[in-house]
């Protein structure tokens, strides 16, 4: 039975005074309602409506909400006389009750998405025109909802929806409209919905000028706004779970931008790309959650919220602090402390920081669905409780207020540890949140075939000058370093143009020297002017490299830090943790800091005042609270104000168990679904409203009740949130306060480094030093976010080094990148964006040594072996993307590696790279079965373990020792002096997955200094689709110059006659068992007497022991024998057993003589005392 028909029944003069429930529908009934809305809406459709009044309208409304929404709007629209039926059923009655019900359910029923499609949007727009005009419905609305009445998620739905739609209207339709819905947008805003507040986003974007279509920013989901900044770095829920694309732009559509908002619109975008490809990862992390495989991270059930933490005192009693966390208790003690003593687990847990790690990420799981991604803040005191406590913290309000209320609400808490690389991530996107254009924008973002290269403000003119006067001359000389340099005109060029650019790149191959030429520039800046200069690079292993450069050219460590954890030895004393501060903290620091402590101790009791109320629930107190303040709910608290009157004899009303009426006696009846009890002879004399409250059916009490707990649960989380952002606001300031000392070492330094994401990390402390020129390494290998990041609101020179020719920056989003063709094109670095011509190679790289006991110094191994069954490598490795395998070409690498090996190479000559992590754990598994001692650097072993593959490398501690074992993409920026390649890829689909990037190969030529063996399958690249026309150049090259070899080319270095060409893993025993070849040794060992006796190989035989067996008789004529390395042995063993017998029969006689001699010494002893007894007798 509908509402309205309710509400009649409740109007019936002669009825019971209070009919609660309405009676239940029979079938005839149902059917008869549903004969009148069908032929109401046949009347609507024709246009022949009678005339409308208040109660028939109410039967077109409910009718057209019972047909299928393109039905609808076919009738709308082919019946000019229906839109005017429509608009006067609206607006016959408008008070709240119909506004909040049948309008909004009309309205609701016409966002179908199925109408979009029916004229381009175009009908459904020509609707709205008609309910806007007159805008006495948009009107109502408005006063509805600036009265507090438009209560339901409906009706805010429908008028925010309106109001949107009315927001593209053209302007002659529009006129009038734009104060109207500007009245309206802060309440729809603060609107407890979140769909009600992603329209209301993208209305305050359409009403701030920025045209709205339905590819803009803002209004997708809660976390989609239309200003960056607002934008949480964590995901929600919400916006987990939202299909809709997100609002990216393409440098197309950067392009078309007026110039007045490009350079921010650009930095904007970046923000929103990188966020996205950090999205992707974090999606299929989940995914893998809810599909209960690949669960590498520890996870928690059944954990309980217990309160806040933020505050606690060492054991000395000093106040330590943090930002604030939420404490979540476990059912039992951490799995990993289970075998250590109760005693030893906190110190246990200081050694394995890798046990929660501080600040990792986790995902927070209530009753299955992901709620937030709160960091872990890692109080080993709390990890070693039983149960043990973990503390999180949240980031923004969205997040922390859903996991209140999760926390609150839900049955099942899990806490997952993410292996997301969300850390890599976070500097940045908050860096480019916070950040101002740079000085740089015109030449980053405004660039055209107009503009004009501007110096930098301050320039090395004399060494400018004396370069171009003479550019043959010793620039060591200029800068005192010592040793002689003349640049050649690549490198000339390159020097001037970085030293007299605001902007410049240093591009070319590696070899060319661009690195050296860096250092110079930074050499001649550091000499020349008073400028403090940045050097940032992507990896720590480029940052040490040219540091020491640095210091080679002669700048004193004293000038330079290093920000960040890691260091060579060398540049270990340059770290920020090895400065000598430049000042003590004195009194006034001091009060500074207790004052600022007392001000956090006094939040966090605030803040756990908030906790308490918000844990403690809703009461019946706090209820009636909420409906004397809501002014929309007005009805609801005059109906259950209990006026406690005494009577003059002094007695009180009681209830029929005999207790007092309380406060709360009404509200408490009518949420138990019962009357006004002993007070129900009120209603019957009350307000129409007050009797449609009690009127209410059970179900739609609990409705109510339900709406009102989450409104008043959601406002004391919104308390607590607020009381939580005031106390950490005190602790940063405490942070900054104790963190002056380290930016005292920064400003007091001329060169400060770190990588580029330890530019984002340390951005404060860089902003405040503000470096006046930014020197990049490795550029064609970082992100455009990561430099932007970089800029300082000082910086007016800024020089790039890198190689765009080369392996773009990773990206985990393959649909942003522009292989996928998408246009977005996010692993396109600055460097490549704004790149010059290369330079050309040096000479030093030519005239490499010849590889030892190989034919070729560039080798390609042919093969057609099929790599291994996608199905099977999928099954061992729990579904996850662990990526291709090719057993034939690892135990043909591992048997080259052991021939290099034997040809007197060191490991740390060689390095074995795979495009594919699969390869690369299975030649790791291979190499530690062979008792090699394989080495994978830190980005690989980070990709290993989110591949669910990872393991402990038997060489971690010896490092030098080892094989190093690299990805392709990952082995960027590092050279070695022999390269060994498995391609793996080989099928009869011709399938080569990414390594039809031309980056990518351009990568695995360049990095061999002196030699490059490849294996392959020439035949499965040659035939790819995607990249078929790079392979064929690339392989007719190599037969022209006649690299192709059906097996690893060898020649022995002892007899270079013989040769091989090893196709298979086992001809290399069969042809080289020794790395040399079959014939005998020959060579004379250290005796100088005799020929090794082994087949040929390479080893020093000075260490080779002759084993030869030799012989002769000694004086006494006995035979004896020996290994010539021992040579003839001083005794002969036989003689020496003769001997040895004769005197153990010697020493066995005289033992026996003592014996005898000891037992005749006691017998006497005892004949004398028996003589001695009997004189006494």
């Amino acid at each position: 039975m509908g509402s309205g028909y309710m509400y009649h029944l409740l109007q019936r003069p002669h009825g019971p005074p209070l009919a609660f429930a309405p009676r239940r529908h029979t079938a005839m009934a149902s059917d008869q309602r549903s004969a009148v809305l069908d032929r109401y809406f046949r009347l609507f459709a024709r246009g022949k409506l009678p005339t409308l009044t208040r109660e028939n309208s109410r039967h077109v409304l409910d009718a057209i909400c019972t047909k299928e929404a393109p039905v609808v709007l076919q009738a709308l629209i082919a019946e000019p006389l229906t839109l005017d039926a429509l608009w006067r059923a609206l607006v016959v009655k408008t008070d709240p009750i119909r506004l909040n019900g049948r309008i909004a359910r009309v309205i609701v029923h016409l966002q179908d998405p199925a109408l979009s499609a029916i004229g381009s949007g175009a009908s459904v727009a020509k609707v709205v025109a008609q309910m806007a005009r007159p805008p006495t419905l948009l009107l109502a609305y408005r006063e509805a909802l600036l009265a507090g009445e438009l209560t339901s998620i409906a009706g805010q739905k429908a008028f925010s929806w309106l109001l949107l739609r009315c927001s593209s209207l053209p302007p002659d339709l529009k006129n009038g409209l734009d104060s109207l819905m500007t009245s309206c947008l802060d309440v729809l805003l603060a609107s407890p919905h979140s769909v009600v507040q992603t329209t209301a986003q993208a209305l305050q974007r359409a009403l701030s000028g920025v045209p709205q279509t339905d590819d803009g920013p803002g209004g997708r989901h809660d976390n989609d706004h239309a200003d960056f900044q607002s934008i949480a770095i964590l995901p929600t829920a919400d916006e987990l779970g939202c299909e809709i694309p997100p609002y990216l732009l393409s440098p197309l559509d950067l392009d078309d931008l007026p110039t007045s908002s490009r350079a921010q619109a650009h930095v904007e975008n970046q923000f929103r790309l990188l966020r996205e490809d950090m999205l992707y990862a974090l999606r299929e992390e989940i995914e893998q959650l809810n599909t209960k495989r690949g669960l590498r991270g520890l996870a928690f059930d059944g954990l309980q919220l217990i309160g806040v933490f933020a505050i606690h005192y060492d054991d000395r009693g000093h106040q330590r602090s943090h930002r604030w966390c939420l404490q979540l208790q476990c059912t039992d003690e951490l799995s990993c402390l289970r075998d250590v003593d109760v005693d030893d687990r906190e110190e246990h847990l200081r050694d394995e920081r890798q046990i929660l790690r501080h600040q990792s990420s986790t995902c927070l799981i209530v009753d299955g669905t992901p709620i937030a991604f709160p960091t872990i803040h890692r109080d080993v005191e709390r990890l070693a409780r039983d149960p043990a406590v973990i503390c999180l913290q949240f980031d923004g309000k969205v997040a922390v207020m859903q996991a209140l209320i999760a926390l609150k609400t839900g049955k099942s808490i899990q806490l997952v540890q993410l292996e997301t690389a969300i850390f890599a991530y976070e500097p940045v996107l908050k860096s480019l949140q916070g950040m101002r254009l740079p000085a740089l924008a015109p030449e980053l973002f405004l660039w055209d075939d107009e503009s004009v290269l501007e110096p930098p403000p301050v320039t090395p003119d004399n060494v400018i000058k004396s370069l171009r006067d003479d550019p043959l001359q010793d620039i060591g000389a200029i800068l005192n370093l010592g040793r002689v340099i003349v640049l050649d005109p690549a490198q000339r060029t390159a020097l001037l143009s970085a030293l007299s650019q605001r902007v410049a790149l240093i591009q070319g191959p590696p070899g060319c020297g661009k690195s050296f030429v860096g250092a110079l520039i930074a050499k001649i800046l550091y000499d020349t002017t008073r400028q403090t200069i940045l050097v940032s690079c992507f990896t720590n292993h480029a940052l040490d490299q040219f540091l020491e450069d640095l210091l080679d050219n002669g700048i004193p460590e004293s000038s330079m830090v290093r920000l960040g954890g890691k260091s060579t030895p060398r540049t270990a004393p340059l770290s920020l943790y090895s400065q000598a501060r430049t000042r003590r903290f004195d009194r006034s620091d001091w009060q500074e800091i207790d004052l600022m402590q007392a001000q956090a101790r006094e939040r966090f009791s605030d803040l756990e005042a908030r906790y308490a109320a918000f844990q403690a629930g809703v009461t019946d107190a706090d209820l009636l609270e909420y409906l004397k303040g809501t002014r929309s709910l007005t009805a609801f608290s005059d109906a259950f104000t209990v006026k406690l009157n005494v009577a003059d004899d002094g007695m009180v009303m009681v209830g029929a168990n005999g207790r007092d009426v309380s406060t709360s006696y009404l509200l408490a009846r009518w949420k138990a679904g019962k009357d006004a009890g002993v007070l129900g002879h009120r209603i019957q004399s009350s307000f129409e409203a007050n009797v449609r409250v009690w009127g209410m059916s059970h179900g739609e009490r609990r409705k109510e009740l339900r709406a009102w707990r989450e409104a008043l649960l959601s406002d004391k989380a919104s308390k607590l949130f607020r009381s939580g952002e005031r106390y950490n606001a005190v602790q940063a300031s405490v942070e900054r306060k104790f963190s002056e000392g380290s930016r005292d070492v920064l400003l007091g330094k001329r060169i400060i480094a770190c990588t580029t994401t330890g530019a984002a990390k340390y951005a404060q402390w860089l902003q405040e030093v503000s470096p006046e020129v930014l020197l990049v390494e490795e550029a064609g290998e970082i992100l455009e976010s990561h430099v932007l990041t970089a800029l300082g609101a000082r910086t007016r020179h800024m020089i790039l080094i890198g190689d765009h020719q080369q392996l773009r920056p990773k990206v985990n989003n393959y649909p942003l990148t522009v292989e996928s063709g998408g246009g977005y094109e996010l692993n396109v670095s600055l460097f490549e964006r704004l790149a010059n011509p290369d330079l050309l190679d040096a000479p030093s790289t030519s005239g490499r040594p010849d590889l030892l006991g190989v034919r070729d110094n560039v080798v390609f191994i042919t093969h057609d072996t099929p790599e291994d069954d996608s199905d099977e490598d999928a099954k061992a490795n729990q579904g996850l993307r662990s990526s291709k395998r090719n057993t034939f070409e690892a135990e043909m690498v591992l048997k080259t590696v052991r021939y290099l090996l034997q040809q007197g190479y060191d490991t740390s000559d060689l390095v074995v790279l795979t495009p594919y992590l699969g390869q690369l754990q299975k030649l790791r598994q291979m190499m530690l079965q062979a008792d090699h001692n394989p080495f994978v650097g830190d980005l690989d072993s980070g990709e290993l373990l989110r591949a669910g593959l990872t393991g402990t490398d038997a060489g971690v501690g010896q490092i030098r020792k080892s094989i190093r074992l690299a990805t392709i993409d990952n082995y960027q920026g590092e050279e070695s002096n022999i390269v060994i390649v498995s391609l793996v890829r080989s099928n009869s689909s011709h399938d080569i997955g990414f390594m039809s990037s031309p980056e990518r190969l351009n990568v695995l030529l360049s990095r061999a200094r002196n030699a490059l063996i490849m294996i392959g399958n020439p035949d499965t690249f040659k035939k790819s689709r995607s990249g078929k026309t790079l392979y064929s150049r690339f392989f007719s090259f190599l037969k022209e110059d006649g690299h192709f070899y059906d097996g690893l080319p060898t020649r022995c270095t002892r007899h270079p006659d013989q040769s091989a060409d090893l196709s298979a893993p086992a001809h290399f025993g069969q042809h080289a068992p020794e790395g040399g070849c079959l014939k005998p040794c020959d060579e004379l060992l250290s005796c100088g007497l005799h020929a090794c006796p082994h087949k040929c190989h390479l080893d020093d035989h000075s260490q080779i022991k002759c084993q030869r067996a030799m012989s002769d008789r000694c004086q006494d004529g006995h035979r004896r024998t020996w290994s010539c390395y021992q040579g003839v042995p001083a005794i002969c063993e036989t003689c020496e057993q003769a001997a040895a017998r004769v005197l153990k029969r010697r020493e066995q006689r005289e033992s026996e003589e003592r014996e005898f001699k000891c037992r005749v010494a006691e017998l006497e002893t005892e004949i004398e005392k028996l003589r001695v007894d009997q004189e006494e007798v």
